[in-house]
């Protein structure tokens, strides 16, 4: 491993401090994957793909970002499908959805074969850990944006299920970093939730988009959609593991008799988010009905920017910050658009919308080219290739 000490000349200003860089030597991943599906059914399958298929010399970074690829795709197929509209889509085929569900199939194997392939091949690193779940916190907002334009939601319904999404996602690495161990529940899992996620994209190849318009009797609530119905489920199991999460940080901090006050401080960054994107939506509804996938873009980068810090903290054991100054752009965003609700305008909103998008795609990629830089350079490896071992003499 390079020197920690060592200035940052060779990539510019740097994430990483040298405190994180010296803590890179005593990186151990901790983590417990208890999902039912992964553990008595899937691995089998995994474990086959890794023992008779997959080449010893292919990098387990490059299966993470053939992964991402593949939900990208899924992405652009929904997006080529319905390309004005994503609410109320009535002109996406069976063929899109089974292309959506066979390619977060892919996602879903690549993501899980990567750790194998890293244990196998001796090449696990902090990197890796980085690159896997901040590759998760980017196409994770993706899923949210396919789900809703092929089961018909509205971009209300759409937006609340993109915050409950990035919500339980921010919080498993909140619970990450107190207790420096990432638990994945039996059944609010990533697996269970790609898998019933595929196979709702299978039912909508066979019984239609517009199967998701149709009502349901429930005792009570009498009819109700069945896409409302999905979205209640959701609301329901999105309450419930807030609740796990919270607990399980409780628990930690009240076991070692300590204030709870750090784990809401850390909170913070992630509540300006969901605050001023939601203020923004809600003062001027026009950027989710005419430009829906820009802002949940948007809101999906930077959550993913504030996810991906937070999982190099936890890596490196640095601490954490209070506030990002790529937030500040939202900040500003949020108060002229209830500005403008309330008088005119300054700027037109549209501009906005397509301007910023620019600005955080850029921020982003930024981030994530740097961070790699900085984790090869110190860790004296390679992104996509395994470092060959050097062969003993006999």
């Amino acid at each position: 491993m390079k020197n920690p000490l060592e200035e940052h000349t060779h990539i510019g200003s740097g994430y990483l401090s040298r405190q994180g860089v010296e803590n890179l030597s005593t990186y151990a991943y901790s983590g417990q994957d208890r999902s039912i599906m992964a553990n008595y059914v899937m691995k089998h399958f995994w474990n086959w793909l890794i023992d008779h298929v997959v080449p010893r010399w292919i990098a387990p970074n490059l299966l993470t970002l053939s992964g991402l690829i593949c939900v990208l795709l899924a992405h652009i197929s929904v997006v080529y499908a319905c390309p004005f509209n994503m609410q109320y889509c009535n002109t996406i085929s069976s063929g899109t959805c089974i292309f959506a569900a066979i390619m977060i199939f892919l996602y879903q194997t690549a993501d899980n074969l990567d750790g194998k392939q890293a244990r196998k091949t001796g090449s696990a690193s902090p990197l890796g850990e980085v690159f896997d779940h901040g590759g998760d916190s980017l196409v994770a907002p993706l899923f949210t944006v396919i789900m809703g334009t092929v089961f018909q939601l509205d971009v209300y319904m759409t937006f609340i299920s993109l915050i409950m999404m990035m919500t339980l996602f921010y919080l498993a690495h909140w619970e990450n970093y107190f207790t420096r161990a990432l638990i994945l529940r039996p059944i609010a899992n990533p697996t269970e939730a790609q898998l019933w996620i595929i196979s709702l994209l299978l039912i909508t190849a066979w019984k239609g988009t517009q199967w998701w318009l149709m009502q349901v009797p429930l005792p009570i609530f009498g009819m109700v959609q069945w896409n409302h119905l999905l979205f209640y489920i959701t609301c329901i199991g999105f309450v419930s593991n807030v609740g796990d999460h919270w607990y399980q940080v409780h628990k930690f901090f009240s076991s070692r008799q300590l204030s709870m006050r750090p784990a809401y401080l850390y909170l913070i960054p992630f509540l300006i988010l969901v605050f001023c994107s939601s203020l923004w939506a809600y003062a001027n509804p026009d950027v989710l009905i005419k430009t829906p996938r820009l802002f949940m873009a948007i809101v999906g980068m930077l959550f993913s920017y504030l996810a991906i810090r937070s999982i190099v903290q936890s890596v490196c054991k640095e601490p954490f910050l209070l506030y990002y100054n790529v937030l500040s752009l939202l900040v500003l965003f949020s108060l002229h658009s209830v500005i403008g609700a309330v008088f005119k305008p300054i700027v037109d909103e549209e501009l906005i919308i397509q301007l910023y998008f620019v600005i955080v795609l850029v921020h982003t990629a930024y981030l994530v080219t740097t961070l790699v830089s900085e984790f090869c350079y110190y860790l004296d490896i390679s992104p996509f290739k395994i470092k060959t071992q050097p062969t003993l003499p006999i």
